[in-house]
């Protein structure tokens, strides 16, 4: 047998009032954690619905998310390389690798890519590298798509590339290539 406090003082009692007593204790206490695993499901649902409705959704050109792209209609793979090129190349980036579908870009850091990512043991400074690619969404419509990294030791045996997550810059590039591939007529 057990003894439960009680005002008084001390009580012996017998295995079903301790039943009842630990039932009629503890039962509240149940009661509010069965309500705060509920009330912490319904929070959970409910911040996911609120993802699900509010801009965790893909973008408008199908791109992978960290992608700059645009979606280019009546072009071929051929005219839209070369319009990236042509529009890169006016931005100062110099064409590194060039396939049909697959380009890489590269230029010479700024000052604050520098400050940000540079590395002081080496004098070759900060590069930004592009790649891009020229994708099929469907029957005579392509995704130009790009994304940008920083390279520390360029051509190095120890070449390093960050992945650069600001993707604005090079999709106001990417909007100049569909801007110059449109027909003039529309």
């Amino acid at each position: 047998m057990k003894y439960l406090p009680r005002r008084q003082g001390v009580q012996k009692r017998g295995h079903f009032e301790d039943c009842q007593a630990a039932r009629f204790a503890g039962g509240w206490a149940g009661m509010n954690e069965i309500q705060n695993v509920w009330r912490g499901l319904l929070a959970a649902v409910l911040v996911g619905l609120a993802g699900w409705g509010t801009g965790c959704s893909s973008t408008d050109n199908g791109a992978p998310s960290g992608f700059a792209a645009v979606t280019i209609e009546g072009n071929t793979p051929g005219q839209i390389g070369q319009a990236a090129k042509e529009v890169f190349e006016e931005a100062g980036y110099t064409v590194a690798q060039s396939g049909l579908t697959r380009l890489v870009f590269e230029k010479k850091g700024s000052k604050m890519d520098q400050i940000a990512y540079g590395n002081w043991m080496n004098e070759t400074g900060v590069w930004v590298r592009v790649k891009a690619a020229i994708v099929p969404v469907r029957e005579g419509v392509f995704r130009l798509q790009c994304e940008g990294f920083t390279l520390r030791d360029r051509g190095g045996t120890m070449e390093e590339e960050i992945r650069v997550r600001r993707k604005g810059t090079w999709q106001e590039l990417l909007d100049d290539v569909a801007r110059r591939l449109k027909p003039s007529g529309f």
